[in-house]
């Protein structure tokens, strides 16, 4: 899992943080509509481009 922002994972904000849960590191990652757009593009632009991943 990436996190927003940097592109850190969960583990990495977790040692950054000094948290010894993953559960207490995602609570404190936020998203924003800015985000979650960009988010959804991308992923619309590698279904589009034949990179989903899944094959039916």
């Amino acid at each position: 899992m990436r996190c927003l922002g940097g592109g850190a994972s969960t583990r990495e904000l977790m040692t950054r943080m000094g948290h010894s849960s993953s559960r207490a590191a995602l609570i404190y990652q936020h998203m924003t509509s800015d985000r979650d757009r960009a988010i959804a593009d991308r992923l619309g632009a590698m279904i589009r481009d034949g990179g989903g991943g899944a094959s039916g």
